[in-house]
This record gives C-alpha cells, sequence and structure tokens, in this order.
C-alpha cells in the first residue's frame, strides 16, 4: 500500500511513517502501556529467577540439615 501522509495543520509530508504495532501504538498514544507491559514482563522473568536461586539454597540448606540430623542419630543409636 502506497500513502502520502500529511501532519494536520501542515501541508508538508511526514518525516516518519509508522507501520504495524508501532504505527498503533503512536496512533493510539499507547507507548507507555506497551514499555509498561515490557518492564512488568523483564521484572517478572528476574523475580522467578531469582525465586529459583532461593528455593535451590532453601533445598540446600534443608539437605544439609537432615543430613546433620541423620548423622546424630546414627551416633546415638551406637
Amino acid at each position: 500500500m502506497v500513502a502520502s501522509t500529511v501532519i494536520a495543520g501542515n501541508q508538508e509530508p511526514a518525516d516518519r511513517i509508522y507501520r504495524g504495532l508501532a504505527g498503533f501504538l503512536k496512533c493510539n498514544n499507547l507507548e507507555w502501556l506497551f514499555r509498561l507491559c515490557l518492564v512488568i514482563a523483564i521484572g517478572s522473568l528476574l523475580a522467578g529467577l531469582w525465586q529459583k536461586g532461593v528455593m535451590k539454597r532453601f533445598e540446600d540448606a534443608v539437605d544439609h540439615k537432615l543430613d546433620e540430623l541423620g548423622e546424630k542419630n546414627r551416633d546415638a543409636s551406637a
């Protein structure tokens, strides 16, 4: 599709023509919403990775404590 774009109140053609998602966001002034969604998505990803690390450390600590308790029980029964 070929079209001429003119800014309202100005007879000169626009410098840039946005198509697709960028055009939709600019036309409806929704760039802020798109950026907010990106920040939330990146934050969720980072929170998930952090949560995985925390759970791994917690599981390691529990395993270590159970090993210590098992050794104490073995020593006490011997």
